[in-house]
């Protein structure tokens, strides 16, 4: 018979009230790549359960040997399964973004292009690629099987995520 342990390592940074949270980091094995996961709006995952994109996020990175992630998002205000979408992007959330992006081997935007015609996330987004402008070359996004680039990670499209160069004049002349 073979035993097999396995940790799971989870931590959260939350606003003082906790109705945002900045980053969720997840590691299962410290000896691999860490990635940073940038999306839309934070969600009901706290550290011990994951909702569905968490999870998704996880399968995902183990199948391509990474060891680890932290999860962030445009807008970090908690929604109740729906995304919450501020007027303007929390100054922490945005040092939190930058720190955790600095930290990765390699960065998803995965935001998607379900919102892009809301001028709040526009803006936002605009103000994130910019800052993320100078880690250029490890910035990638999720594609499908036919090359079409930009999916959220729950797209059923992407089940297995195919990883591509992200352009981001690609993204804006997309909108």
């Amino acid at each position: 018979m073979i035993s097999e342990k396995t940790i799971l390592k989870s931590s959260l940074q939350y606003s003082d009230d906790k109705t945002k949270r900045y980053v969720l980091s997840v590691e299962w094995d410290k000896d691999k790549k860490k990635a940073c996961v940038v999306m839309l709006s934070s969600g009901q995952a706290n550290g011990i359960v994951f909702d569905r994109t968490t999870s998704h996020c996880i399968e995902n990175l183990i199948a391509l040997d990474y060891g680890s992630v932290d999860i962030v998002n445009l807008f970090a205000t908690i929604g109740n399964g729906k995304a919450v979408i501020d007027n303007e992007m929390d100054e922490e959330n945005r040092k939190a973004i930058q720190k955790s992006a600095s930290n990765a081997e390699i960065i998803i935007f995965a935001v998607g292009t379900g919102k892009s015609t809301d001028k709040r996330v526009q803006k936002c987004q605009t103000e994130v690629l910019e800052s993320l402008s100078t880690y250029s070359k490890k910035l990638f996004c999720i594609a499908d099987s036919d090359d079409r680039k930009f999916y959220h990670p729950l797209c059923p499209k992407v089940r297995k995520w195919k990883l591509m160069p992200f352009i981001i004049g690609e993204l804006i002349n997309k909108e």
